[in-house]
């Protein structure tokens, strides 16, 4: 409502009180006594910016009530509080890295040298070939297990020796035998025998994995090649059967459960 209106507003509103009448009440047919018009109470400026202020402040609390949902009589003013900033927290300081002490690499010209270093004081006891061997005395053991060792590198292919030398490793500390070798051992035991050529069954068993032909023709050769070096087998004609003296045999079917 603009100010005019209140105003105007709050004249009707003394009209309206009744002091109007009064002052006719008090008037004769002619002559208004100078009394009477003392008595009658003025409006000054003051009253009417107090009746304009309470107007306007009516007028609110209309607006503010209308806006309230049905069936509430109060007016509420929602005071939005601004969240507390949270105390960050102190940093830490942060411990320094422990530093790992990097391993020696040490690279070994021949296979034999490598075998002894993993082995250490116990590459006797896994170069006992056949049962018979423990008959032998000290020094002929000896030597024959150096003789061992020395054909390994001079006499195995490269990855001929590398088989050995694997196979000795998995002897002493167990875990995961080399695929191949694994295959080898199962077809031995489960047949009785390994057979060569590319319908042999060594070779079949390889395919079957599946290896390209030219690895597993490789592959079964190289074990053709370790087996008898280590009295695993027994060659015959166009086959290897097993060793019943092996030793190596007897730790691989323990170890290998089969």
């Amino acid at each position: 409502m603009a100010k005019a209106q209140i105003v105007k507003k709050v004249e009707a509103d003394f009209v309206d009180s009744g002091l109007l009448d009064e002052l006719l009440a008090k008037l004769d047919d002619d002559v208004i006594d100078e009394t009477v018009i003392e008595d009658i109470p003025s409006i000054s400026e003051a009253d009417i910016e107090m009746a304009v202020a309470g107007a306007v402040k009516d007028e609110a609390m209309i607006a503010a009530y209308a806006e309230q949902p049905a069936g509430s009589d109060t007016v509420e003013v929602a005071v939005v509080e601004k969240p507390a900033k949270k105390a960050k927290a102190p940093k830490v300081a942060k411990e320094p890295k422990e530093v790992k002490e990097k391993k020696e690499r040490i690279f070994f010209s021949k296979k034999s040298e490598r075998i002894k270093h993993k082995l250490g004081d116990k590459v006797s006891d896994f170069l006992i070939l056949e049962m018979s061997d423990a008959t032998l005395d000290a020094d002929t053991l000896k030597a024959r297990q150096e003789q061992i060792l020395s054909d390994i590198d001079t006499k195995l292919a490269k990855k001929v020796g590398e088989k050995a030398a694997q196979l000795l490793d998995w002897y002493s500390k167990g875990g995961k035998l080399n695929e191949i070798m694994r295959r080898a051992f199962t077809v031995l035991v489960t047949e009785n025998e390994l057979t060569s050529g590319d319908k042999g069954n060594l070779q079949q068993d390889l395919l079957a994995k599946p290896y390209s032909l030219g690895t597993a023709r490789s592959q079964a050769n190289q074990v053709f090649m370790l087996f008898p070096f280590y009295k695993i087998t027994v060659k015959e004609k166009g086959r290897m059967i097993m060793n019943p003296d092996s030793v190596m045999l007897a730790k691989a079917r323990s170890q290998l459960g089969i």
